[in-house]
């Protein structure tokens, strides 16, 4: 079966076809990821700290979560959507979020830090203790 879409004027539009499938596609992963671009970044200072820097212009702040389990970072909230009426286009993110991270170690929860402003999340993360490399001394016999 052919599916075929006109236009107002009456002629074929194969790329009607193709942004609806796109939108299908979009919509399997909404939810579970930033959406087609992750605007994330991840500043390593030494070996025992990073700081990671999101960009989530129009997310509300009361709805934004992170949490961290050993070296996975997650982060999680909402970007805001306004009922403005029948959409044309929609090429703004909105509707919920997750994104996983994975951290060079495992992080110390307790001394995590987090700052939300002009729709920049920033995350200070530092090694757990347990994590870090330990030297063991050697006696000479």
């Amino acid at each position: 079966m052919l599916l075929q879409t006109l236009t107002e004027s009456g002629f074929f539009n194969p790329f009607h076809e193709i942004d609806g499938l796109e939108k299908e596609i979009r919509g399997i992963f909404n939810g579970r990821t930033f959406g087609g671009h992750s605007e994330l970044n991840i500043y390593k200072f030494g070996e025992d700290s990073v700081k990671v820097v999101a960009f989530l212009p129009g997310v509300d702040a009361e709805k934004l979560d992170v949490t961290v389990e050993g070296d996975r970072l997650t982060i999680a909230g909402s970007f805001a959507e306004k009922d403005e009426g029948s959409c044309h286009l929609r090429e703004r993110k909105c509707g919920d979020f997750s994104k996983i991270v994975k951290l060079p170690f495992r992080a110390k929860a307790e001394d995590m830090t987090a700052g939300y402003g002009k729709g920049i999340l920033s995350i200070t993360v530092n090694r757990d203790d347990e994590d870090k490399p330990k030297t063991i001394k050697v006696d000479v016999q």
